[in-house]
């Protein structure tokens, strides 16, 4: 858990400051949610699926998804499995079976209320973790999905990371109650809130909420107050809306990293240093970022593969199009001015 939550840190340190420098476009980063992305996917079984959203770097990478494929997404290169379709950090693995991630919020919810109804009609003892923050809790496809899980039994984990901020709209003006788990009681089934900064609180209630799915059978739903540290994304400037100071006291007291390092040296679970744990992920990272920038972007062809099942005439004659633009202009697009 702790190498994850460390990996991601370092990861979001470097790709933050690649888009600076224009070697990519976007990106988004999970400083101060380290913790709720290690603990709620420590608490999963392997056969689980997962639906979620864009700041879950850590899910994936718990599940098996390796830097150099998360170095190849973000650049878009031959080598990325989604073949540079997806913006930045929308990932997708049948092997760590995470689902497409789609960058609407809420969207995903649906998917996972039908992914668990699936698991309980086909008999399995698995679950679909639904990942949303608490902006995606506004939508109706939040409301949708989960009253759909309910009134169908499905075997459904509604996670809620609740980081204080829907971009610029901080929690106390997107709703008037208490949070997002007292609307358990609303769509009738269990809910839980726990500190999402505490990275075993957060597994230990992931575990629980896991079983009762499964017992019940139905879903569960489970919010983990965090603190999003960082911009909302690479084109936010959260100065503008928040105090730092606040900020501050999430990066140097209420730190899921620093507090999970520290109870595992308490408790003489882990014999490590901090520092010692970051700089091999920084060199890990480092290294997946070397691959992929020298890694060759896909062909045009990949622009139309994977749309439809079967292509569409439309598709076919945009492809021919684009085809005799592409051999017309090739040595525009050939000499690459990315940076």
């Amino acid at each position: 858990m702790l190498r994850t939550m460390v990996q991601v840190e370092q990861t979001d340190m470097l790709y933050l400051k690649l888009q600076r420098l224009n070697y990519i476009t976007f990106y988004m980063t999970a400083q101060g949610e380290e913790g709720v992305q290690a603990g709620c996917a420590a608490g999963l079984e392997d056969e689980d699926w997962v639906c979620m959203q864009y700041r879950e770097m850590g899910v994936c990478l718990y599940r098996g998804i390796s830097l150099n494929e998360v170095a190849h997404q973000i650049h878009a290169t031959r080598l990325d499995p989604n073949k540079g379709h997806q913006t930045p950090l929308l990932f997708a693995s049948q092997a760590a079976r995470i689902q497409t991630t789609s960058p609407p919020l809420g969207t995903q919810l649906p998917h996972a209320a039908g992914i668990g109804y699936s698991l309980r009609m086909q008999g399995k003892k698995n679950v679909c973790l639904g990942l949303f923050g608490d902006g995606a809790s506004s939508e109706g496809d939040a409301h949708a999905g989960m009253n759909f899980a309910a009134t169908r039994q499905s075997q459904t984990l509604f996670f809620c990371r609740n980081n204080g901020f829907a971009i610029s709209t901080p929690s106390t003006e997107q709703y008037a109650g208490q949070g997002v788990a007292e609307r358990g009681v609303g769509y009738g089934m269990p809910a839980v809130r726990v500190d999402g900064n505490d990275p075993i609180a957060v597994l230990q209630a992931t575990k629980a909420a896991r079983a009762e799915v499964l017992n019940r059978p139905g879903p569960v739903l489970v919010e983990a107050l965090t603190y999003r540290r960082g911009h909302h994304s690479s084109s936010d400037d959260s100065t503008r809306y928040r105090s730092q100071e606040v900020t501050q006291h999430y990066e140097t007291v209420d730190n899921s990293i620093m507090r999970f390092s520290k109870f595992l040296q308490l408790h003489g679970l882990a014999d490590m240093d901090l520092e010692e744990v970051r700089r091999k992920a920084a060199g890990e990272v480092k290294a997946a970022w070397e691959e992929a920038k020298g890694t060759p972007l896909p062909s045009w062809e990949a622009m139309f593969e994977d749309v439809y099942d079967q292509p569409t005439p439309e598709l076919l004659q945009q492809k021919a199009e684009f085809g005799a633009h592409y051999r017309k202009y090739k040595k525009y697009y050939d000499e690459k001015v990315l940076h």
